[in-house]
């Protein structure tokens, strides 16, 4: 069962930042966690996550742990995409700038599981994109996902494997890099 957003609470009242600073950004990410994944999570509750996940990113930014950031990056540029009110096309465009430093952060060499993850969200945010050029967004996906595809083998991740292999092929049809349309739907 997850913790409870007024857990969270209570860990941070708790907490002090300058004795305890791993416990207090624990408790900020799992109580930003808790109010997005919380069903009756509304504006408001996004917002407020949000906001916690960018404190913590500022933190972690000068801290030098590129995979920790890479993780709060993630979660806030879903939280972000994930937002029950806004601009759809604003919101995606947030989340593709935090996509961008989360992959930039990782190597295929020092953590092929989270950048192979890290590849796939940023091949299907670009899908998703609703600005910019089509056929653009579509080339930027077919690159990402077939660099997430080069690490997410079926030995190492093959549930992952599946999921990019899915995404490929619904960014085929509209590939500019294919030979003709018949050879994309192949």
């Amino acid at each position: 069962l997850p913790i409870s957003e007024q857990a969270y609470r209570q860990v941070l009242a708790h907490a002090s930042s300058e004795t305890s600073p791993d416990t207090g950004q624990a408790g900020r990410c799992g109580l930003a966690d808790a109010l997005v994944s919380a069903p009756s999570a509304n504006q408001a509750a996004f917002a407020e996550a949000i906001s916690i996940y960018g404190g913590v990113i500022a933190r972690l930014r000068s801290a030098n742990d590129p995979e920790k950031l890479a993780m709060v990056l993630g979660n806030c540029a879903l939280a972000i995409q994930r937002q029950p009110e806004g601009d759809k096309a604003m919101q995606l465009e947030e989340s593709l700038v935090l996509r961008k430093e989360l992959a930039g952060l990782l190597s295929p060499t020092s953590n092929p599981t989270l950048w192979g993850r890290a590849m796939h969200n940023l091949g299907a945010l670009y899908l998703q994109r609703l600005g910019g050029i089509r056929t653009q967004n579509v080339d930027d996906a077919v690159a990402a996902l077939r660099q997430a595809l080069a690490v997410r083998t079926v030995e190492s991740d093959p549930v992952g494997r599946v999921r990019t292999l899915r995404a490929l092929a619904q960014a085929y049809p509209e590939w500019t890099g294919a030979d003709s349309l018949a050879h994309a739907q192949s």
